[in-house]
């Protein structure tokens, strides 16, 4: 699948995927996942600012981001679609390196009681990171953000999973 690399590309309704912004053009892949509309904690306005910058940090920093915007109402099985849906892009992106070997964020971990159970059970996702506590227990490496840290300082928690997902 060839997509811009500038702009993302959207791929359905609740998945756009982002190429690497940076000189290598090769990457590996990376889910983000937040709530749609910006309906989560804090402002929306915030929330989808926040959200487009992390977007374009990863992608800044070499990776195929996968953003996939989910509604608070999904099932467990439309999660757990949308989910593999996005895994899926980033198998079929030309440019990504690490195939089936992906890192996660979540943000608003609240807003989807379900999501946790759908990383468990996806073999292509490696590792999390959870802009908050995820909701049930994980069994993939993963680390917890504070919301209050995400949202006072965006840059230093982007660095620290960054920093996290690199290591796994």
């Amino acid at each position: 699948m060839a997509v811009s690399a500038t702009r993302p590309e959207r791929i359905t309704p609740s998945l756009t995927v982002q190429s690497p912004l940076g000189s290598e053009k090769r990457g590996p892949g990376l889910v983000i996942v937040s709530p749609a509309g910006g309906s989560g904690s804090g402002s929306a306005g915030q929330q989808q600012l926040l959200e487009a910058d992390a977007q374009q940090t990863y992608a800044r920093q070499g990776y195929i981001v996968a953003h996939l915007k989910l509604s608070p109402g999904y099932n467990e099985l439309r999660i757990r679609d949308e989910l593999r849906e996005a895994t899926e892009a980033l198998d079929f992106h030309d440019n990504c390196s690490d195939k089936s070997r992906y890192g996660i964020i979540v943000h608003d971990t609240l807003a989807y009681p379900s999501l946790v159970e759908a990383i468990n059970c996806n073999g292509e996702i490696k590792s999390a990171v959870f802009i908050g506590e995820p909701s049930k227990p994980c069994s993939k490496s993963f680390l917890s953000i504070s919301p209050e840290e995400y949202s006072t300082d965006a840059t230093s928690a982007q660095d620290k999973a960054l920093k996290y997902l690199r290591g796994q």
